[in-house]
């Protein structure tokens, strides 16, 4: 199936002018979703009032004293209001709190329009959060207006520290908006750190769900010198974020572009556009990147996504160095799900499990250069949720070249059914390769099955086939299982094989015998037969033999006896193993404060002994617990090195104390490691890893941490010996990825905003 390559620039070009105009209609959807909204709100509920007065010519309720009134889910208390019947408004005065779930703002006079959602509030000190926002955001300014969805505060400030914290940062700006389930946008805002101001951005965004932020970043590195790197939202709303992206770098060059995330109401999904070029006046390399992608959703049963991207390259200095890749994937997805009723009498019924799946994807993946490759495929797949059963089918076609060699076009159709019925498990499976540009090549046919029509596998479930070994007492009834598949296969195409018809018959069954109060014996036996039409029938058959002997309260004895055997040589066989005779045994004792194993083995096919292992562990005290591994080779009389593990745990201490031991040179010490956490009632919190390794050759403090977590802010300091780095972090907390950091590393100074990543809790 050939495709020239006119068809695939238009279909490119199609998907990407729907990705760059899928932003416009979000804000007018937006709009026609708060009208329908505001059509079906309810008339105020007064719940409660000291005084009230109603004036049927106006339509105006008087209230005074501890006023309380409904509105939907929010509550508002003042200590006079005037309600107006007619537009479904109120006016409040006095001391005003409004309540919405968690979030609560207080003023001193209020205008509240029921049925646009709309409220203005003068002198607003509140609080927001929201399900998935991780913290609180606190709040003051001259005056604050607009929705539950959409507060805009004038003159304000916020800050994540609580009324009862030390205020130790926070941001004062001309207007801040908060979308409290999205994004915080601040204009003119000044950033506090104490009484002291610290950064001035015309426009700031914070995110409340992303670890994406838009902060700037500076510093110094060997490759880059001296550099800043900028992403200013020069656009900011609830649907939509611009970002300019200018980065200086005194070494390397200068880098332009625009980023822009959004959501796309026409489409109803999250969007993306990003166009970077950098100009490295080092090397006199140009490259361009472009970044598209779209996520939709069509009703309540189709949803995709759609990306592209390219990026283009070439030095200045060199001919013929233009490199052009190209990649566009595109997944579409309709689920059709079962109608259940509903819930409660009278309400719309709800979907429940998935019944049919339809999904299409395709990807491309192109480069242009002085040697040219693509390759592409598209897969179509449809599956079937039945009550006990289910279908699917797969076809896949894939399309490659490189360097003007000719175009190989294959193909594969997939087809897997399974039915579950009382006693039995059925499944089908067939599988087809195609070479459709008639090559006579088919990927990999010397070793692939190319064909298999079909493939059934019949398993008998336990509750049939112990009704053929009736027992009295259900404690020793064997445990049996049995398959037998059948399938015919070919490997090859049709002109350059044969076909094989194979039949597998699988058996496992396995029973416990009780010898006495103590002493119990489990024989297993795994027996597979294969049987071809045109080869000799082959086996694997498998013996386990278990016994386990409890000599008293505390200790114990289990011995393990397996016997394999393979004809081997089969065709189609990914399950071979061989022959192999092995022998194992273990005495455990297991007392509260105690432990203590012992275990070895031997192979009867290469004549060798297993280790001969020794662990203990024993508690030194209530809260210390020391940890001894050691071994011993029977065929060489070599001790293995012993590893000792001790444990501390306190009120505010924990510690790990390990170490490698020598044990054929006078227990002489190889290496040590010591991890340490100390916290402190003050908010401090110490780590430190320490190692020991002989030769020594690296520093003994391999890294240390310490952490101050106060009400709404994190100070850490951290050094690493084996990055050679180290650094301080100031983290915003509530704020994901609000992070300000130093780095100092192999690469130079710059400011980072990621932690340094330990193994006493990771990345923060």
């Amino acid at each position: 199936m050939k495709r020239n390559r006119a068809a695939h620039i238009l279909i490119t070009a199609a998907f990407a002018a729907a990705l760059l105009f899928c932003a416009c209609p979000a804000a007018n959807a937006q709009d026609q979703t708060q009208a329908a909204e505001s059509e079906t709100r309810s008339r105020f509920v007064i719940e409660s009032a000291d005084y009230m007065k109603y004036d049927r010519n106006t339509k105006l309720t008087a209230l005074r004293g501890l006023v309380r009134i409904r509105s939907e889910e929010s509550f508002i208390q003042a200590d006079e209001v005037t309600v107006n019947e007619a537009d479904n408004t109120l006016a409040a005065f006095g001391r005003v709190v409004i309540e919405e779930g968690d979030n609560t703002i207080i003023g001193s006079a209020l205008y509240f329009d029921n049925n646009n959602d709309y409220f203005e509030l003068a002198n607003p000190q509140g609080k927001t959060t929201a399900p998935d926002v991780d913290g609180t955001i606190y709040y003051t300014g001259r005056l604050a207006k607009g929705t539950s969805r959409k507060i805009k505060i004038l003159n304000g400030s916020m800050s994540t520290c609580g009324p009862n914290c030390r205020k130790e940062y926070h941001v004062t700006a001309k207007d801040i908006t908060i979308y409290p389930d999205n994004k915080i946008i601040s204009r003119k805002a000044a950033f506090y750190m104490g009484a002291y101001r610290v950064m001035y951005l015309p426009v700031h965004v914070i995110s409340l769900k992303d670890r994406e932020q838009y902060m700037p970043e500076f510093g110094y590195s060997k490759e880059e010198g001296w550099f800043v790197k900028t992403k200013y939202p020069y656009y900011a709303t609830a649907a939509v974020t611009g970002l300019a992206l200018l980065d200086y770098m005194s070494e390397k060059g200068t880098a332009w572009g625009a980023e822009h995330d959004y959501y796309s109401g026409r489409f109803d999904g999250k969007g993306h556009n990003y166009f970077k070029t950098l100009n490295e006046k080092d090397t006199g390399r140009v490259s361009t990147t472009i970044d598209q992608w779209q996520e939709y959703k069509i009703g309540d049963k189709t949803s995709g996504r759609v990306s592209y991207g390219r990026t283009d390259t070439y030095n200045i200095y060199q001919d013929r160095s233009r490199i052009n890749r190209t990649t566009l994937n595109a997944t579409f997805n309709r689920d059709i799900r079962r109608i259940m009723a509903a819930a409660q009498p009278g309400a719309a019924p709800v979907s429940g499990a998935q019944k049919r799946r339809d999904s299409i994807t395709y990807s491309l993946s192109e480069q242009d250069s002085i040697s040219k490759s693509r390759n592409s495929s598209l897969i179509v797949n449809q599956a079937y949720s039945f009550a006990k059963s289910s279908f699917n089918y797969n076809f896949q076609m894939t399309e490659s070249s490189f360097s003007g060699n000719p175009t190989d076009e294959e193909g594969t159709l997939t087809t897997n059914y399974s039915k579950t019925a009382g006693i039995y498990t059925l499944s089908v499976k067939t599988s087809k390769n195609f070479d459709m540009d008639g090559d006579g090549y088919i990927a990999d046919n010397s070793r692939a099955v190319n064909t298999i029509l079909p493939e059934v596998t019949l398993a008998l479930n336990s509750e049939f086939l112990n009704r053929l070994v009736p027992v009295k007492n259900e404690a020793t009834r064997p445990r049996i299982g049995l398959n037998v598949t059948h399938g015919r296969y070919r490997e090859g195409s049709r002109n350059d094989s044969y076909s094989i018809r194979r039949t597998a018959v699988e058996s496992d069954i396995s029973r416990t015998f009780k010898l006495s109060k103590n002493v119990s014996f489990t024989p297993t036996q795994r027996y597979k037969q294969f049987f071809y039409q045109t080869k000799d029938a082959k086996y694997a058959l498998e013996n386990n033999s278990t016994l386990n002997w409890k000599l008293d309260d505390f200790s114990s004895l289990n011995f393990n006896y397996t016997r394999r055997q393979d004809a081997g040589g089969a065709p189609f066989r990914k399950d071979s193993f061989g022959e192999s005779n092995q022998l194992s045994g273990t005495y455990r004792i297991g007392k509260p404060r105690t432990q203590f194993s012992l275990s070895s083995g031997y192979n009867y096919e290469i004549g060798q002994y297993q280790p001969l292992n020794m662990g203990y562990t024993r508690g030194v005290t209530r809260n210390a617990t020391l940890d001894v591994k050691t071994g011993f080779s029977l065929d060489s009389d070599l001790w293995q090195p012993t590893v000792t593990t001790l444990k501390l745990a306190r009120k505010n201490l924990e510690m790990n104390l390990g170490a490698t031991w020598d044990t054929e040179r006078s227990m002489e010490m190889t290496t040590a490691q010591v991890t340490t956490r100390l916290t402190r009632n003050n908010g401090w919190q110490f780590d430190i890893r320490a190692a020991y390794q002989d030769p020594r050759n690296q520093p003994f403090i391999r890294e240390w941490v310490a952490t101050k977590t106060r009400c709404c802010t994190q100070v850490q300091l951290a050094y690493s010996a084996e990055r050679d780095e180290i650094k301080l972090n100031y983290w915003i907390l509530a704020f994901p990825g609000q992070r300000v950091g130093i780095y100092q590393g192999q690469d130079g100074l710059r400011l980072d905003d990621s932690a340094i990543p330990t193994q006493f809790g990771g990345q923060q």
